[in-house]
C-alpha cells in the first residue's frame, strides 16, 4: 500500500476489533473478509477483492444502484445532516445503501447476511427475519401456497401479466422493478441500525 500511497487503507485485525466494536475475549474478532467477503485465499489485489461486498449509491433517476467508488472515493462525513452524511451535497444522488442488500433489487438479501452478520450473530438474523419488516424482503403476500397477491404497498410487483389484464395503459416490466426498488430502499437491513458511521458511535 505504501507503493500505491494508499496507506491508509492498510489496518491489522486489531485495528478493526477497535473500530468495529466486535472482540471477545477468548474468541478474537471478525477479519475483513468475514464482513465483506471477497477472497482471503490471496495477496494479490485484483484477485483478493474479488467478490467484495461494499455500500452503492443509489441516484434519484430510476433509483438507480451504482457502483460507489465511481461517485465517493472515500466514505467520509460530507454534510451535517445525519440521513445524508456520508452523501456529496449532489442533487442526483438519492442515497447511499450498505452492502448486506441485493445490488439489483435493493433489498434486504438474506444470502448475503448468512455469510457475514449471520455466522457471528445466528440468533439476532433468525429474530430479525421473522418480524414484519424483515419479511419484507420476499416483497409480496400470497393469497394462497401458489398464488402471488397484491403487495402490501400496492399492485406493482407481483404477477406481472395479471397486472396488465387490469390496467388499460402499458406496464412493463421495468415499470415493475423500478416500483419494487423505491419500496425496498427503505426496508431496513442489519447495516441499516447496527452502522453508525461517526467514529465512537457504532
Amino acid at each position: 500500500m505504501e507503493e500505491f500511497n494508499f496507506t491508509e487503507y492498510y489496518i491489522t485485525n486489531q485495528e478493526v476489533w477497535n473500530q468495529s466494536g466486535m472482540f471477545r475475549l477468548g474468541l478474537g474478532g471478525p477479519k475483513c473478509y468475514d464482513c465483506h467477503l471477497g477472497n482471503n485465499n490471496t495477496y494479490a489485489l485484483e484477485k483478493a477483492h474479488e467478490n467484495l461486498l461494499k455500500p452503492f449509491i443509489i441516484f434519484t433517476e430510476g433509483i438507480t444502484p451504482t457502483e460507489r467508488d465511481e461517485i465517493i472515493k472515500e466514505i467520509k462525513p460530507h454534510q451535517d445532516f445525519l440521513p445524508m452524511l456520508l452523501l456529496p451535497r449532489n442533487s442526483s444522488i438519492k442515497s447511499l445503501l450498505y452492502h448486506d442488500r441485493n445490488f439489483s433489487t435493493l433489498a434486504f438479501d438474506m444470502e448475503i447476511v448468512n455469510k457475514t452478520c449471520g455466522k457471528c450473530h445466528p440468533q439476532e438474523v433468525k429474530d430479525f427475519s421473522s418480524t414484519p419488516m424483515g419479511e419484507q424482503r420476499y416483497s409480496k403476500r400470497y393469497t394462497s401456497f401458489t398464488s402471488p397477491a397484491p403487495h402490501n404497498c400496492g399492485y406493482w410487483f407481483t404477477d406481472l401479466e395479471k397486472i396488465r389484464e387490469e390496467l388499460t395503459v402499458n406496464y412493463t416490466k421495468e415499470q415493475a422493478e423500478l416500483n419494487q426498488r423505491v419500496c425496498n430502499q427503505c426496508h431496513v437491513s442489519c447495516l441499516d441500525c447496527h452502522y453508525y458511521p461517526i467514529a465512537g458511535k457504532h
